[in-house]
């Protein structure tokens, strides 16, 4: 399965019922790292990592296995989720820093 959007391919590469491998194209290690972190803190993931195949390519391989029972995608879609509601909360904080003349430049 192939979904494109923007300058980004995410190709899922392998579906197993707990075990997802997933390539990310246009991205490399600041997104996958974050994902892969995200993952790692579930206690319904038992195992989750990135890799970069090359490094001139910009792409990485997610590769997630999460406990019987689990939908991996379910598991990722949740955790991005967490990371959009963690960010959107990081930007409040900076931009009422940034409003109360808190931020030094």
């Amino acid at each position: 399965m192939k979904v494109s959007g923007l300058e980004r391919d995410v190709i899922i590469e392998k579906r197993e019922e707990n075990l997802v491998r997933i390539r990310v194209r246009g991205e490399t290690h600041t997104l996958g790292n974050l994902i892969a972190k995200e993952l790692q803190r579930r206690e319904d993931v038992e195992l989750a990592y990135y890799n970069i195949e090359h490094p001139l390519e910009r792409s990485f391989v997610l590769l997630i296995r999460t406990k019987k029972g689990r939908d991996p995608l379910e598991v990722l879609q949740d955790s991005l989720r967490s990371l959009r509601e963690k960010l959107d909360r990081l930007e409040e904080v900076v931009r009422g820093a940034l409003k109360g003349g808190q931020a030094r430049g």
